[in-house]
Protein backbone atom coordinates (compact mmCIF):
# COMPACT_ATOMS: atom_id res chain seq x y z
CA UNK A 1 0.00 0.00 0.00
CA UNK A 2 1.52 3.28 -0.75
CA UNK A 3 0.39 6.92 0.82
CA UNK A 4 1.78 10.02 -0.63
CA UNK A 5 2.08 13.29 2.17
CA UNK A 6 1.88 16.18 0.02
CA UNK A 7 2.09 18.13 3.76
CA UNK A 8 3.63 16.87 7.35
CA UNK A 9 5.27 18.39 9.95
CA UNK A 10 8.60 16.57 9.08
CA UNK A 11 8.60 17.94 5.31
CA UNK A 12 9.49 21.18 6.42
CA UNK A 13 10.88 21.72 2.86
CA UNK A 14 6.93 20.87 1.32
CA UNK A 15 8.53 18.78 -0.94
CA UNK A 16 5.55 15.78 -0.23
CA UNK A 17 7.15 11.85 0.31
CA UNK A 18 6.03 8.39 -0.39
CA UNK A 19 5.10 6.36 1.94
CA UNK A 20 4.75 2.21 1.56
CA UNK A 21 3.57 0.01 3.98
CA UNK A 22 4.73 -3.66 3.23
CA UNK A 23 1.33 -6.37 3.34
CA UNK A 24 3.04 -8.12 6.26
CA UNK A 25 1.56 -12.10 5.98
CA UNK A 26 2.83 -13.38 9.71
CA UNK A 27 -0.06 -14.24 11.81
CA UNK A 28 1.72 -12.73 15.03
CA UNK A 29 2.31 -9.36 13.35
CA UNK A 30 -0.44 -6.48 13.02
CA UNK A 31 -1.55 -6.26 9.72
CA UNK A 32 -2.24 -2.70 8.33
CA UNK A 33 -2.82 -3.33 4.46
CA UNK A 34 -5.63 -5.83 5.85
CA UNK A 35 -6.84 -4.05 8.25
CA UNK A 36 -7.09 -0.55 5.44
CA UNK A 37 -8.83 -2.49 2.93
CA UNK A 38 -11.69 -3.99 5.75
CA UNK A 39 -11.81 -0.62 6.34
CA UNK A 40 -12.37 1.00 2.97
CA UNK A 41 -15.26 -1.86 2.58
CA UNK A 42 -17.13 0.23 4.94
CA UNK A 43 -15.93 3.80 4.39
CA UNK A 44 -18.29 6.18 2.30
CA UNK A 45 -17.48 6.30 -1.21
CA UNK A 46 -16.69 10.36 -1.08
CA UNK A 47 -13.99 12.90 -1.56
CA UNK A 48 -12.05 13.53 1.34
CA UNK A 49 -10.41 13.15 4.58
CA UNK A 50 -9.70 9.17 5.04
CA UNK A 51 -11.14 9.04 8.36
CA UNK A 52 -15.04 10.16 8.15
CA UNK A 53 -18.43 9.73 9.00
CA UNK A 54 -20.56 8.23 6.70
CA UNK A 55 -22.35 11.61 5.86
CA UNK A 56 -18.57 12.81 5.06
CA UNK A 57 -17.50 14.78 7.89
CA UNK A 58 -14.24 14.40 9.04
CA UNK A 59 -13.41 12.79 11.93
CA UNK A 60 -12.66 15.55 14.84
CA UNK A 61 -9.60 15.05 17.09
CA UNK A 62 -12.21 15.13 19.88
CA UNK A 63 -13.73 12.47 18.73
CA UNK A 64 -10.76 10.11 17.32
CA UNK A 65 -8.97 10.57 20.64
CA UNK A 66 -12.50 9.35 22.41
CA UNK A 67 -12.61 6.48 20.33
CA UNK A 68 -8.93 5.66 21.12
CA UNK A 69 -9.70 6.11 24.60
CA UNK A 70 -12.46 3.29 24.47
CA UNK A 71 -10.38 0.87 22.49
CA UNK A 72 -7.64 0.88 24.79
CA UNK A 73 -9.70 0.56 27.68
CA UNK A 74 -11.92 -2.23 26.52
CA UNK A 75 -8.38 -3.98 25.86
CA UNK A 76 -7.29 -3.44 28.99
CA UNK A 77 -4.61 -1.06 28.11
CA UNK A 78 -4.01 2.19 30.48
CA UNK A 79 -5.74 4.85 28.46
CA UNK A 80 -4.74 7.72 29.87
CA UNK A 81 -1.27 7.02 29.13
CA UNK A 82 -1.95 7.88 25.28
CA UNK A 83 -3.76 10.55 22.89
CA UNK A 84 -3.68 11.70 19.83
CA UNK A 85 -0.28 12.87 20.14
CA UNK A 86 1.13 9.48 20.30
CA UNK A 87 0.69 9.17 17.10
CA UNK A 88 3.57 11.26 16.21
CA UNK A 89 6.46 9.39 17.68
CA UNK A 90 8.92 9.40 15.47
CA UNK A 91 8.15 12.95 13.46
CA UNK A 92 11.52 14.07 15.36
CA UNK A 93 13.40 11.11 13.59
CA UNK A 94 12.40 11.37 10.48
CA UNK A 95 12.84 15.25 10.71
CA UNK A 96 16.36 14.71 11.57
CA UNK A 97 17.02 12.53 8.36
CA UNK A 98 15.95 15.43 5.85
CA UNK A 99 18.59 17.42 7.88
CA UNK A 100 16.73 19.73 9.72
CA UNK A 101 18.36 21.28 12.47
CA UNK A 102 17.30 21.08 16.18
CA UNK A 103 15.87 24.30 16.16
CA UNK A 104 13.60 23.05 12.87
CA UNK A 105 12.22 19.81 14.68
CA UNK A 106 11.36 21.74 17.89
CA UNK A 107 9.03 24.04 15.78
CA UNK A 108 7.55 21.13 14.44
CA UNK A 109 6.17 20.31 17.55
CA UNK A 110 4.22 23.67 18.89
CA UNK A 111 0.55 23.65 19.06
CA UNK A 112 -1.56 26.53 19.46
CA UNK A 113 -5.34 26.48 20.59
CA UNK A 114 -7.77 28.66 19.90
CA UNK A 115 -10.82 28.98 21.61
CA UNK A 116 -13.68 31.19 20.55
CA UNK A 117 -17.29 32.07 20.48
CA UNK A 118 -19.44 31.64 17.29
CA UNK A 119 -17.15 33.39 15.15
CA UNK A 120 -14.80 30.47 15.01
CA UNK A 121 -17.61 28.81 12.60
CA UNK A 122 -16.72 30.88 9.85
CA UNK A 123 -13.45 31.24 10.85
CA UNK A 124 -12.74 27.63 10.60
CA UNK A 125 -14.43 27.35 7.30
CA UNK A 126 -12.20 30.10 6.37
CA UNK A 127 -9.18 28.56 7.23
CA UNK A 128 -9.87 25.29 6.47
CA UNK A 129 -10.53 26.08 2.48
CA UNK A 130 -7.48 28.38 2.69
CA UNK A 131 -3.91 27.45 1.58
CA UNK A 132 -2.39 26.74 5.02
CA UNK A 133 -5.32 24.68 6.28
CA UNK A 134 -6.57 25.00 9.14
CA UNK A 135 -3.33 25.80 10.41
CA UNK A 136 -3.30 29.02 8.81
CA UNK A 137 0.27 29.81 7.28
CA UNK A 138 2.22 29.12 10.73
CA UNK A 139 1.80 25.35 9.45
CA UNK A 140 4.95 26.07 7.54
CA UNK A 141 7.02 27.18 10.90
CA UNK A 142 5.40 23.91 11.98
CA UNK A 143 2.79 25.37 14.42
CA UNK A 144 -0.38 23.47 14.24
CA UNK A 145 -3.57 25.64 15.11
CA UNK A 146 -6.48 23.46 17.00
CA UNK A 147 -9.82 25.33 16.28
CA UNK A 148 -12.44 24.66 19.70
CA UNK A 149 -15.61 26.65 20.50
CA UNK A 150 -18.96 26.97 20.00
CA UNK A 151 -21.95 29.26 18.70
CA UNK A 152 -23.14 31.47 21.68
CA UNK A 153 -20.47 30.96 24.08
CA UNK A 154 -20.19 33.20 26.52
CA UNK A 155 -17.07 33.35 29.60
CA UNK A 156 -18.08 31.03 32.39
CA UNK A 157 -18.11 28.35 29.65
CA UNK A 158 -14.22 28.61 28.77
CA UNK A 159 -12.63 27.54 31.70
CA UNK A 160 -14.78 24.49 31.92
CA UNK A 161 -13.36 24.32 27.97
CA UNK A 162 -10.16 24.64 28.54
CA UNK A 163 -10.35 21.40 31.31
CA UNK A 164 -12.05 19.34 28.60
CA UNK A 165 -9.52 19.63 26.22
CA UNK A 166 -7.14 18.91 28.33
CA UNK A 167 -8.06 15.78 28.99
CA UNK A 168 -7.75 14.86 24.95
CA UNK A 169 -4.79 16.73 24.29
CA UNK A 170 -1.47 17.91 25.79
CA UNK A 171 -0.55 20.81 27.15
CA UNK A 172 -0.28 23.67 24.09
CA UNK A 173 2.44 25.98 23.68
CA UNK A 174 0.05 28.87 22.97
CA UNK A 175 -4.03 29.46 23.95
CA UNK A 176 -5.61 32.19 22.27
CA UNK A 177 -8.82 32.97 23.30
CA UNK A 178 -11.83 35.11 21.99
CA UNK A 179 -15.11 35.31 24.07
CA UNK A 180 -17.13 37.51 26.21
CA UNK A 181 -18.77 39.91 23.30
CA UNK A 182 -21.84 37.72 24.44
CA UNK A 183 -21.38 38.63 27.95
CA UNK A 184 -21.72 42.17 27.20
CA UNK A 185 -24.85 44.02 27.56
CA UNK A 186 -26.21 40.84 29.63
CA UNK A 187 -23.61 41.28 32.77
CA UNK A 188 -22.34 44.31 34.31
CA UNK A 189 -19.21 45.76 32.47
CA UNK A 190 -17.30 45.94 35.84
CA UNK A 191 -18.62 42.51 36.86
CA UNK A 192 -17.15 41.10 33.93
CA UNK A 193 -13.90 43.01 33.85
CA UNK A 194 -13.92 41.01 37.61
CA UNK A 195 -15.25 37.49 35.92
CA UNK A 196 -12.73 37.54 33.15
CA UNK A 197 -9.52 38.32 35.14
CA UNK A 198 -10.37 36.22 37.66
CA UNK A 199 -10.88 33.25 35.09
CA UNK A 200 -7.43 34.35 33.50
CA UNK A 201 -5.90 33.63 36.48
CA UNK A 202 -7.17 30.04 37.02
CA UNK A 203 -6.21 29.23 33.42
CA UNK A 204 -2.87 30.79 33.86
CA UNK A 205 -2.33 28.43 37.27
CA UNK A 206 -3.79 25.44 35.22
CA UNK A 207 -1.63 26.14 32.08
CA UNK A 208 1.92 28.02 33.77
CA UNK A 209 4.05 26.86 30.45
CA UNK A 210 1.69 27.98 28.49
CA UNK A 211 1.86 31.65 26.09
CA UNK A 212 -1.82 32.43 27.60
CA UNK A 213 -2.86 35.34 24.67
CA UNK A 214 -6.11 37.34 24.73
CA UNK A 215 -7.98 37.79 21.08
CA UNK A 216 -8.82 41.15 21.68
CA UNK A 217 -12.89 41.28 20.74
CA UNK A 218 -14.14 42.45 17.80
CA UNK A 219 -16.80 45.33 17.45
CA UNK A 220 -20.21 45.01 16.06
CA UNK A 221 -22.54 46.86 14.41
CA UNK A 222 -25.54 45.31 16.20
CA UNK A 223 -25.28 44.41 19.81
CA UNK A 224 -27.98 42.10 21.51
CA UNK A 225 -28.63 43.18 24.81
CA UNK A 226 -28.63 47.27 23.87
CA UNK A 227 -29.73 49.39 20.60
CA UNK A 228 -27.16 52.09 21.49
CA UNK A 229 -24.45 50.67 19.40
CA UNK A 230 -21.81 53.40 20.05
CA UNK A 231 -21.90 53.01 23.85
CA UNK A 232 -21.31 49.13 23.83
CA UNK A 233 -18.56 49.79 21.37
CA UNK A 234 -16.63 51.89 23.74
CA UNK A 235 -17.81 49.69 27.06
CA UNK A 236 -15.88 47.00 24.43
CA UNK A 237 -12.86 48.92 24.18
CA UNK A 238 -12.86 49.58 27.90
CA UNK A 239 -13.04 46.16 28.38
CA UNK A 240 -10.51 45.30 26.16
CA UNK A 241 -7.78 47.63 27.25
CA UNK A 242 -8.68 46.72 31.24
CA UNK A 243 -8.03 42.87 30.23
CA UNK A 244 -4.68 43.06 28.06
CA UNK A 245 -3.10 45.77 30.19
CA UNK A 246 -3.37 42.88 33.41
CA UNK A 247 -3.03 40.35 31.17
CA UNK A 248 0.34 41.63 29.80
CA UNK A 249 1.64 42.12 33.26
CA UNK A 250 0.94 38.95 34.39
CA UNK A 251 3.36 37.52 31.53
CA UNK A 252 0.72 36.78 28.50
CA UNK A 253 -0.25 39.20 25.60
CA UNK A 254 -2.90 40.24 23.03
CA UNK A 255 -3.86 40.24 19.45
CA UNK A 256 -5.81 43.56 18.35
CA UNK A 257 -7.20 43.81 14.72
CA UNK A 258 -7.03 47.33 14.19
CA UNK A 259 -8.31 47.18 10.67
CA UNK A 260 -11.65 45.69 11.15
CA UNK A 261 -13.75 49.02 12.33
CA UNK A 262 -17.72 48.95 13.11
CA UNK A 263 -18.03 51.82 10.21
CA UNK A 264 -16.73 49.87 8.00
CA UNK A 265 -19.79 47.79 6.77
CA UNK A 266 -18.01 45.31 3.69
CA UNK A 267 -16.25 43.87 6.99
CA UNK A 268 -20.07 42.57 8.08
CA UNK A 269 -22.42 40.18 7.70
CA UNK A 270 -26.32 41.62 7.46
CA UNK A 271 -26.53 40.62 11.52
CA UNK A 272 -24.51 43.34 11.95
CA UNK A 273 -22.46 40.62 14.61
CA UNK A 274 -20.68 37.87 12.22
CA UNK A 275 -17.61 38.85 9.85
CA UNK A 276 -18.17 38.94 5.82
CA UNK A 277 -15.95 36.95 4.06
CA UNK A 278 -13.58 39.82 3.53
CA UNK A 279 -13.80 40.17 7.42
CA UNK A 280 -13.29 36.80 8.15
CA UNK A 281 -10.38 36.82 5.51
CA UNK A 282 -8.64 40.28 7.54
CA UNK A 283 -9.06 38.43 10.66
CA UNK A 284 -7.58 35.67 9.61
CA UNK A 285 -4.47 36.94 8.42
CA UNK A 286 -4.42 39.20 12.12
CA UNK A 287 -3.75 36.14 13.80
CA UNK A 288 -1.55 33.82 11.16
CA UNK A 289 0.74 37.44 11.51
CA UNK A 290 0.21 37.43 15.26
CA UNK A 291 1.04 33.98 15.54
CA UNK A 292 4.14 34.01 13.37
CA UNK A 293 5.43 36.99 15.29
CA UNK A 294 5.14 34.89 18.70
CA UNK A 295 7.22 32.12 17.25
CA UNK A 296 9.72 34.08 15.96
CA UNK A 297 10.49 37.19 18.54
CA UNK A 298 8.37 35.89 21.65
CA UNK A 299 6.69 39.09 21.92
CA UNK A 300 3.16 38.69 22.87
CA UNK A 301 1.71 41.84 21.60
CA UNK A 302 0.31 42.11 18.03
CA UNK A 303 0.66 44.27 16.38
CA UNK A 304 3.84 45.28 18.10
CA UNK A 305 4.03 48.38 20.41
CA UNK A 306 6.96 50.64 19.39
Amino acid sequence: MKLYLEHSKADQRGNGEMVVIQNVQSLTSIKPVYIMAEFLKVRPIRQGNLFCHFGGQPLTRFQFTSVLSKVLKTIGVDYTKYKSHSFRIGAATNAAKLGLSDDEICKAEIEAWFVVSSIVKKAFVAARDSPGGVSLGPQRLGINMWWQGKGGMIWTDMYKKIKTLLKVNDKPQYLIMHCAANDMGKTKLKELIENVNTTLGKIQLLLPDTNIIWSQLLPRRKWRYSEDVNAMNKSLIRLKCSIAAKLVRNGGGYIEYPDIKPNDELLFDRDGVHLSEKGTEIFLNTICAAIEQFSKTGILVYPKLY
